[in-house]
């Protein structure tokens, strides 16, 4: 189920896959689709461009002509990226999702959209909602680069490279001493990272490098061993056993009760910016032997480790603070 819109565009598959562009300067041509050949083709088989599916259809309601709602197109097996096309955005916008608050709109549903009043008289997502937020993780899911390990070190040592932070790390000098940094360091190094990557590729960015991150803490278990440890991908509303802590987690932060799980993301990209620098120093004999990937694995852990740690003691004497000036009892 997803929000309806009158808005509504649709997806289908080009009829002739084979059509070729011409780019602007008049000279330069490629197809759109470039042709498949998989990796043990049967005997006589010829290379056909690989076609775009669309995986999701909707129904016209006053005469319920069926028609294509999302489609994607898998260019990892041609070596390219991969597409997801939605026949509208108003999927994605907030007034479609979380209601329309105009002085005029009396519906009190229409009012919270896609919210309805729990038990305790708070609004919380519906069961459709929690289905579409899946469609939206998938999504990102989805478009992952294929070599997406080796393709965050590059992004994080673009970021390093900037002007901000080469005049930033320039003073650290040599033989980096993980333990004198504090959660301000990293914090302030992850907001200008990622205010620096939302201005070179966009909002939605951020999200993208720190999933990316993430795989870096894991870099031998691909995301769809490590994602169950949250939800079953084949039953994404039926939720893994930490699920109900990762949710308790999220509410207490938002009341301002505990770690935000936003900030801990911006966290792990200072963590980040810091072990490239302290890679960049690293003995190249030592790079060749262990290995970029595993070196940078081992040295990410080593420094995300002390930032979180930094980070909880903060959450920890914030809360302490707070006890003595309200009179209030620390929780256990």
């Amino acid at each position: 189920m997803l929000p309806d819109h009158m808005h509504e565009g649709l997806c289908e598959i080009p009829p002739n896959l084979t059509t070729e562009y011409t780019f602007a300067d008049g000279i330069t041509k490629i197809r759109e689709y470039p042709d498949y050949t998989p990796v043990s083709p049967p005997p006589g088989f010829l290379p056909i461009p690989l076609k775009p599916e669309v995986v999701a259809n909707g129904k016209i309601n006053y005469n319920g002509e069926p028609f294509g709602v999302i489609a994607a197109w898998d260019g990892h097996r041609v070596q390219k990226g991969r597409v997801v096309v939605d026949s509208t955005w108003h999927h994605f916008v907030n007034v479609n999702l979380t209601g329309d608050r105009s002085p005029g709109n009396t519906d009190q549903q229409k009012r919270r959209g896609f919210y309805v009043l729990s038990n305790n008289n708070v609004l919380v997502p519906n069961e459709a909602y929690k289905k579409i937020m899946w469609y939206y993780r998938n999504i990102i899911y989805w478009l992952i680069p294929a070599k997406r390990k080796k393709i965050i070190w590059d992004v994080v040592q673009q970021i390093r490279d900037t002007a901000f932070f080469r005049n930033e790390f320039m003073t650290l000098g040599k033989n980096i001493e993980i333990s004198k940094f504090s959660i301000y360091d990293f914090l302030r190094w992850g907001h200008i990272a990622e205010a620096y990557f939302k201005k070179a590729r966009g909002g939605c960015a951020k999200y993208k490098l720190i999933i990316i991150i993430d795989e870096v803490f894991k870099p031998k278990i691909p995301w769809y061993e490590w994602v169950m440890d949250i939800a079953d991908p084949w039953d994404p509303i039926k939720t893994g056993p930490i699920s109900k802590q990762i949710m308790k987690a999220r509410t207490l932060a938002a009341a301002g009760l505990g770690p935000d799980p936003e900030l801990l993301g911006t966290v792990r990209v200072g963590a980040a910016l810091l072990t490239s620098v302290i890679l960049e120093q690293a003995d190249r004999e030592v790079i060749e032997k262990l290995g970029f990937e595993k070196l940078a694995a081992e040295k990410l852990e080593e420094v995300y480790k002390h930032a979180s740690d930094a980070y909880f003691d903060g959450v920890n004497k914030a809360a302490q603070i707070l006890s003595k000036l309200g009179g209030v009892k620390k929780a256990n």
